[in-house]
This record gives C-alpha cells, sequence and structure tokens, in this order.
C-alpha cells in the first residue's frame, strides 16, 4: 500500500473506533500520525496492520487527541509504566490549570512556570539526597544557576 492511501485509511479507521468502541478521538498529532503509519507498513498487510493498531490506540487513548506516545505504548514500543506515568502527570497539570483558569488571577503563565520548577527542583534534589553536583547533572543546569534556583526557593 501506498502512503496516501494508508493516510485515507487511518482517518476512516479512527472514525470506525468512535462510532463502534465509542471513543471520541478528535485527532491525531502529526508524528503520532507518521509513527503509524511507518509501523503498519512494516508488516505483510499494512492496511490489517494500520487498522489494528489504531484500533488499539484509540481504544487505550478513549478520548482527545492521539499523541505518539499513545502510539509507542500500542505498539508495544513503550513500556507501560513510563505511559501511565506521562499520562498522570499530564492530567494533573490539566487539572491545575483548569483551576487556574477559573480563579482567573494574572500572571498565569509565570504562577506555573514557578510551580513546575519548584516540584521539579524538590523532586531532584530529594532523589539525590541533597547532592547539589548530581541535582545540577540531572536538571542540565551549572551549579551557580542551581544555587540561585536553591535560595530563590529556601533549600539554603
Amino acid at each position: 500500500e501506498r502512503k496516501a492511501d494508508l493516510q485515507h485509511y487511518l482517518e476512516e479507521f479512527i472514525h470506525r473506533s468512535n462510532h463502534a468502541w465509542k471513543t471520541h478521538i478528535t485527532g491525531m498529532k502529526d508524528e503520532a500520525r507518521e509513527a503509524i503509519i511507518e509501523r503498519s507498513l512494516q508488516e505483510k498487510d499494512a492496511v490489517s496492520a494500520l487498522l489494528f493498531l489504531t484500533t488499539k490506540t484509540a481504544l487505550l487513548r478513549q478520548s482527545g487527541v492521539i499523541e505518539l506516545m499513545d502510539v509507542l505504548y500500542a505498539a508495544d514500543q513503550m513500556p507501560a509504566e513510563e505511559y501511565h506515568q506521562s499520562s498522570r502527570v499530564e492530567n494533573i497539570l490539566a487539572g491545575y490549570f483548569t483551576s487556574m483558569l477559573s480563579s482567573r488571577s494574572g500572571n498565569m503563565y509565570d504562577r506555573a512556570m514557578e510551580m513546575f520548577e519548584t516540584k521539579l527542583l524538590d523532586s531532584v534534589y530529594q532523589q539525590t539526597g541533597g547532592n547539589k553536583q548530581k541535582t545540577a547533572e540531572i536538571l542540565g543546569v551549572n551549579r551557580t544557576t542551581l544555587y540561585k534556583k536553591l535560595k530563590k526557593y529556601g533549600y539554603l
């Protein structure tokens, strides 16, 4: 099968999944679309492989936009723990942002970034047992930047 044909089939298979399995898939990110088609082309019967992988991905995702991690997990190329962890983080952040929007207080971007930065810093700092060198390496920042952040958030 040609790639263009599989693109058409992919849209049809998503539509069928929404109807048959009562999923609510609204779209698919480009990198997910490319991955699912490339994976299907590796099989002898590309259309059947596409149907299977599309249906499995839609059932796992259930609603919203299919992302690359959904396809990788459905194709058994991503560990379950990693997939579920990323889904949990996504749900937590979505809930947090929804509550921030409902409060309608200003400066949402800065508050969200500070919240994320403090949680990330705290998690890595605790995981390394307070080892500043290891914390800086894991975060990918130099030690001077780390010290500034630790001081800013009351660790020093």
